[in-house]
């Protein structure tokens, strides 16, 4: 019998496979029921979770509150420190100066006769009264590193003859430790552009420590030229570092080989000011010891570079000054290209004007920190400066100049110039006051 074209059997057939699929689902029922069981336990353990990092979150909130207010509260009592600090070495300055006048005083005959045991007493208390001048200095100076008011006057300076000037005032006490001061200088001069009274510090701070921790043999002082820096070492043959005390040896409060009771004492100052020291020049410092044999201190100081000096502190100067949306000033003096209309005037006067320009900059604008000097511009940076008192400064030169001029009778026309570039006053974007700057030497080299 066939019903709409389909036989008993193929109705027979098609129930067959639908119990059989009927029975394959009702075989993984049991799996399904095991698998909703696990999503639910699952579920579970992740709002269990949720909920505990939620509280990890906030306790972790609640840390951070309190690590910020005793971070500040460290931070207030480093201020607190500072400025003990600073006070009191101020204060210290006074008195130690009057006394050890009087002592110099009294050392002199100016009082009246002192007999030798009165004068070895004397010149005790001096060289205490020194050794507590120099601790002084320290903390001011590494206050100042700290709290970045330290600053540099630099200039095109011969290292050379730096370090022959401080080698000279230490060869008194090199004689009477019976330690040869050798001097290794390869070039008869090596020209670096430098701060020289904080280069002077450096080179004096590591002989000096040499000769503390040197008992025989002798120190070497040397310096080497290279393409981009001059290289400086101090090397002696002394007690050496150990080598779990070198990566500290720049550290504050830093004292190796030191030996207890009465002996060489400091600060532990001394290293890590002159670390800043020649950082703050783009130098880097380092050293290589071996314990009882001997240590190295070597640092580097660049070389002048007027185009570098450009791009670090013009450019990057005008850039800070945009971000911090402050006073930017360059001040710019010159002469221009002799060949525009300006043959007549000889080499030599370009260079007595060149030199001129400089020195009176140096000897009359104390704390600036930069001069960039070309072929025939010299730009001094003066960041945070208006226009009107950059101006002021700018005509102080001008009539110092020309008053060198006029003494020196040299005729020189229109060739001098004087400029000032100021942000914002000549533009408020960098390609504007690049512009500004694009007519001298330095900014297009």
């Amino acid at each position: 019998m066939e019903d709409n074209g389909r036989s008993k059997e193929s109705y027979i057939e098609e129930i067959a496979m639908l119990n059989a699929r009927l029975a394959a689902i009702s075989a993984l029922e049991p799996r399904y029921k095991s698998m909703e069981d696990e999503l639910k336990r699952t579920k579970e353990e992740l709002e269990i979770q949720q909920w505990g990092m939620s509280k990890t979150n906030e306790s972790i909130k609640a840390l951070y509150k309190e690590l910020e207010r005793k971070n500040e509260a460290l931070r207030g009592l480093d201020r607190l420190k500072t400025d003990f600090i600073n006070t009191v070495s101020h204060e210290l300055r006074t008195p130690l100066t009057v006394i050890q006048e009087a002592v110099c005083q009294v050392l002199d005959g100016v009082l009246g006769d002192i007999n030798l045991r009165q004068r070895e007493f004397l010149e005790l208390c001096l060289e205490d009264v020194e050794r507590l001048r120099r601790i002084v200095d320290d903390l001011l100076d590494a206050s100042k590193i700290e709290a970045g008011k330290f600053s540099l006057v630099r200039e095109e300076l011969d290292v050379v003859d730096v370090a022959k000037r401080v080698i000279t005032s230490l060869e008194p006490v090199a004689k009477r430790n019976a330690l040869p001061l050798r001097a290794q200088f390869p070039d008869e001069t090596a020209v670096a552009y430098i701060d020289r009274d904080t280069i002077i510090r450096v080179f004096t701070n590591l002989i000096g420590n040499a000769l503390k921790f040197t008992s025989q043999g002798h120190i070497t002082i040397t310096i080497v030229e290279k393409p981009t820096c001059i290289e400086c070492a101090v090397i002696d043959t002394g007690r050496g570092i150990s080598d779990e005390d070198l990566p500290n040896v720049f550290n504050k409060f830093q004292q190796f080989g030191r030996q207890h009771g009465s002996g060489q004492k400091g600060t532990g100052l001394g290293l890590n000011i002159c670390k800043s020291i020649v950082e703050m020049h783009q130098g880097k410092i380092w050293v290589e010891s071996i314990l009882h044999k001997g240590t190295q201190f070597h640092f580097t100081l660049p070389k002048y570079n007027a185009v570098q000096l450009y791009k670090e502190y013009v450019i990057g100067g005008i850039r800070d000054a945009i971000a911090g949306k402050r006073d930017f000033s360059v001040m710019i003096f010159g002469i221009h290209d002799l060949s525009a209309g300006h043959g007549e005037i000889r080499e030599e006067s370009v260079g007595m004007i060149m030199r001129s320009l400089q020195q009176c900059m140096q000897q009359g604008l104390s704390g600036i920190d930069v001069v960039i000097k070309g072929m025939r511009t010299i730009m001094i940076v003066l960041p945070g400066t208006e226009r009107s008192k950059a101006h002021g400064v700018a005509e102080w030169i001008r009539k110092k100049i020309t008053g060198i001029l006029v003494k020196e009778k040299a005729d020189i026309g229109n060739a001098v110039f004087f400029e000032v570039v100021n942000y914002p006053a000549d533009g408020k974007t960098e390609e504007e006051l690049r512009a500004c700057l694009s007519a001298y030497a330095i900014a297009q080299s």
